[in-house]
């Protein structure tokens, strides 16, 4: 749907406007921008079903550890506040990534234009020098943008651990009761459960701050 709606905008532009656009920012646009539409709106029902499910969790959990069922929800609330503030990060970085793209390509474009002059007056190595400091600008933004996206991914995969070494940390300390292997394997099903829909709600709120930015390229 979005691909033909870029291309009922293309053919209801102006001579002069689209002189100023590239076919590869069309490209661009068509291919990359509209495909972080596919992957946010495809798990974007984790935001609706992942409250009830914390709540439903904190309530089970309260039946075998107390109190100590709300430092867990805590715990997930600080989580999804340092996931918010990391996707307003990463939605800057592909905003920055996607306009070197874009100028990258408008080069590439004019390079291929005028190839026959460029060749004439042997100016392939300033040209090349000019895409090769455009790409490595954006290589690093890009570098920038997976380096972040694997601190959350490793984070993700370590958080039940470390969730649970807190959890039962506070409660040997503060509870008069034994910490029995019941308790212990409810806490960590529930825990484990939670902490998947979790690890697809992160992935959800990154993609779909992608998809914002995203919506305002192609608007």
């Amino acid at each position: 749907i979005l691909s033909s709606a870029i291309y009922k905008k293309v053919l209801s532009l102006s001579q002069t406007t689209i002189s100023q656009v590239t076919y590869g920012h069309i490209t661009n646009l068509a291919s990359n921008d509209v495909h972080s539409f596919d992957l946010a709106f495809r798990s974007w029902h984790y935001c609706l079903i992942a409250p009830i499910h914390v709540a439903a969790v904190t309530y089970l959990l309260y039946l075998e550890v107390n109190w100590i069922a709300f430092i867990f929800t805590g715990l997930l609330v600080i989580e999804f506040i340092l996931q918010y503030i990391i996707s307003y990060i990463f939605a800057k970085l592909r905003a920055r990534a996607a306009k070197m793209t874009d100028r990258r390509v408008k080069v590439m474009n004019e390079i291929i234009t005028g190839i026959r002059v460029i060749k004439m007056y042997t100016w392939e190595y300033a040209f090349s020098n000019v895409v090769a400091s455009i790409r490595k600008k954006e290589i690093c933004l890009i570098l920038k943008y997976f380096m972040i996206l694997s601190i959350i991914i490793t984070y993700s995969v370590s958080s039940t651990a470390l969730t649970m070494f807190i959890l039962f940390s506070v409660y040997v300390n503060t509870s008069d009761g034994s910490l029995t292997p019941r308790k212990v394997f409810v806490a960590f099903s529930l825990v484990t459960f939670i902490r998947i829909y979790f690890f697809e709600l992160a992935g959800t709120v990154l993609r779909m701050s992608v998809a914002f930015v995203s919506m305002k390229r192609i608007r």
